[in-house]
């Protein structure tokens, strides 16, 4: 019973952490380009098992964040399932970016994925739901099923996503 208790208890405290990093870092995002990027839990299957050659979340905003243009902001929710699972750093790392916001994680991600330019993620339900709304996805894995699609942009060189901004920027892609 104390397990469970405790349990519950660093799952209450992650919850009230992370909200402090959603606070620090308000910001309107009516008429502003974001794009939004929903982390996975970890472990899951869909990390480990669909994206085998790209797992780090954290390289993915570090990449982001660094070729993001001005205008730009990233949206970050945490899974609520996933508090309390990483790093004491993890969040601090990514709030150190001036161009990324964190969202609440009751905030529903459906209604951030109909209001953002693009969704970018590893894998997930998000990249799936972006692309059958239409929204261009930002793919950081080679093995997603969605890849296939035009409004898909697949990240196959590290050192710059200006090309896929640029596409985004004159919304070029099919819908």
């Amino acid at each position: 019973i104390t397990d469970e208790v405790f349990a519950l208890w660093k799952y209450r405290k992650s919850y009230f952490e992370y909200l402090k990093y959603t606070k620090k870092t308000k910001l309107k995002i009516k008429n502003q380009k974001f794009i939004f990027f929903p982390l996975l839990t970890e472990p899951e299957v869909a990390i480990s098992g669909t994206a085998q050659d790209f797992f780090f979340q954290l390289s993915a905003l570090n990449i982001l964040a660094r070729d993001l243009p001005a205008d730009y902001r990233i949206l970050v929710k945490e899974h609520l399932l996933a508090l309390g699972r990483r790093p004491k750093d993890f969040y601090r790392q990514i709030s150190e970016h001036k161009n990324i916001v964190f969202v609440d994680p009751m905030t529903m991600g459906l209604d951030l994925i109909k209001k953002c330019k693009a969704v970018a993620c590893v894998t997930g339900t998000a990249g799936w739901e972006a692309t059958v709304m239409g929204v261009p996805v930002i793919s950081f894995s080679k093995y997603n099923e969605f890849n296939i699609l035009e409004h898909t942009f697949v990240v196959k060189k590290f050192d710059s996503l200006r090309e896929i901004f640029n596409i985004l920027d004159k919304n070029s892609y099919p819908n």
